[in-house]
Formats: C-alpha cells, sequence, structure tokens
C-alpha cells in the first residue's frame, strides 16, 4: 500500500501504467493458488490524478492501473481524476481493481454519447480484495453489499 496524508489533502500522481506483475485469473476462485500469488496494491491519498503526457497538448495515452485506490478522509472530501481531462486526445483508462472517492472526479468530457477528451472508462473490479485487501490498507472490517454483477470478460 501506497499511502499519503490524505487527513492533510497529500495526493498522489499516476504518471504512467501501473500492472500486477502477477496477473489474477476472473476464471478461477479467489483461493486458487494462481489468485493468492497475484499481489495487490493500494493507493490512498486527498486525491488520486492520473497526468496526461506531459506535452502542452495534453494528450491522454492509454493508462492501466491494477490497484485499489482510495481518495479522501473524513476531513478531506478527495477524487480520483485526470489532470488536464477536458484537453487533448482521447485514450483509454483502464482500472483493475476499486475506487474509492469521496466526490466523483473528473476523466474525460463528451459530446451527446461521445467521448471528446481526456479517457474513456474500462474498470474491472478486483473481486480479491474484498476478502484480501492490500496489506496495511485502512478497512472497517464491515462491508455492506449494495449490489453486484459480475461481467464478462
Amino acid at each position: 500500500t501506497i499511502a499519503t496524508d490524505a487527513s492533510a489533502g497529500k495526493n498522489i500522481t499516476v504518471t504512467g501504467n501501473i500492472v500486477y506483475n502477477t496477473r489474477p485469473d476472473k476464471t478461477k476462485p479467489d483461493t486458487d493458488p494462481v489468485n493468492v500469488k497475484a499481489g495487490t496494491l493500494g493507493l490512498v491519498a486527498g486525491n488520486i490524478k492520473i497526468a496526461d503526457d506531459g506535452t502542452s497538448a495534453h494528450n491522454h495515452p492509454n493508462r492501466e492501473i491494477d490497484a485499489v485506490c482510495m481518495a479522501g478522509s473524513q476531513t478531506v472530501a478527495g477524487s480520483f481524476g485526470v489532470n488536464y481531462y477536458n484537453y487533448g486526445s482521447v485514450g483509454t483508462l483502464k482500472v483493475i481493481g476499486g475506487l474509492i472517492q469521496s466526490n466523483r472526479g473528473p476523466v474525460g468530457t463528451f459530446s451527446g454519447t461521445s467521448i471528446t477528451h481526456g479517457y474513456s472508462k474500462d474498470y474491472s473490479y478486483d473481486t480479491r480484495l474484498a476478502q484480501n485487501p492490500p496489506p496495511f490498507y485502512p478497512t472497517t472490517g464491515q462491508y455492506d453489499r449494495l449490489s453486484w454483477r459480475t461481467l464478462p470478460n
């Protein structure tokens, strides 16, 4: 787990891909050795921001983040979002893990139903995280399942 002082508004900026070295296999149970071997990562901060390409064009290359991300705290209304989401080209933001945020952060802009800037979303929940969160990740030990849907690969 990578954590900042979220209550003091400290942030994390992701400037590249963060991918599992050993990927979990969604076709096997969470307790299968291949899924137990695959690590998990947690990011905790006041805000978690996804960087663009770092140029004045603010293009958004395809990006993958394999982690459960928590933005905000009891005193800081943080969010998971994209820097310069309203400029530049469109990419795909793939998240394998989970998102927890006080406020929904901007990821892209749309014209009708078409994305025009920022990222289109490809988010998948890593079911292993419910029973085995990343090391030292803040948990309550209590979860309320409001809804659940398994999506095909």
